[in-house]
């Protein structure tokens, strides 16, 4: 396991974090990484977070090209490049037994799966602009949402929650990242991971 990484300060948006402490540890064991974080408010009063959400994102850039010749989806080097560097993505929002998989487009190798342990539930999973408060990240992608309540436009399947953290109080949450050989492994790991957390 690496040591904490403490990280304690103020966001650099407008209606980010302010006076929040987050500590994030990583350990693998066997052929899972088990990722545990958390956030402290270091405030003297209560702070209500009507959104908190993680930036999972896997793909960068869509399409290679140029300024010249412009964009070629179908040109070899783009194909290459689909198939081989970007993953077509899954998932399902469902408290605790949310999921999140990854695959490459060509369908090589195994799959990523990530799902959430212990107490952590998932919210809702969205894509760029469907929640519309992406103007505080410097990433762009799926949003993996913990907590949803000023973000949810539309009541979804799961609850919409805010989280209250108390001066000095903090919440953890924990999830864990696995490869799966295919669909059915897939289906094997989730149901074996959901039960033993």
């Amino acid at each position: 396991m690496r040591s904490p990484v403490p990280t304690k300060g103020d966001s650099e948006y407008v209606g980010g974090f302010r006076n929040f402490g987050v500590t994030s540890t990583d350990r693998l064991e066997r052929d899972k990484i088990y990722w545990n974080f958390s956030v402290k408010n270091c405030a003297s009063e209560t702070v209500v977070i009507g959104e908190l959400g993680i930036p999972m994102v896997l793909n960068t850039s869509v399409y290679k090209g140029s300024s010249v010749a412009g964009l070629n989806h179908r040109s070899v080097e783009n194909q290459k490049y689909l198939n081989e560097n970007r993953f077509e993505k899954h998932y399902l929002a469902a408290g605790h037994s949310s999921c999140y998989s990854a695959v490459r487009y060509g369908g090589k190798g195994n799959h990523l799966m990530i799902v959430p342990a212990g107490d952590t539930f998932v919210e809702a999973i969205g894509e760029e602009g469907e929640y519309g408060h992406e103007a505080m990240m410097k990433t762009q992608g799926t949003l993996v949402y913990l907590y949803s309540k000023s973000a949810a436009c539309i009541p979804r399947e799961n609850c919409h929650r805010d989280l209250v953290l108390k001066p000095g109080s903090e919440k953890s949450f924990s999830f864990v990242f696995q490869a799966a050989r295919d669909i059915l492994d897939l289906k094997k790991s989730s149901t074996k991971t959901a039960r033993s957390t």
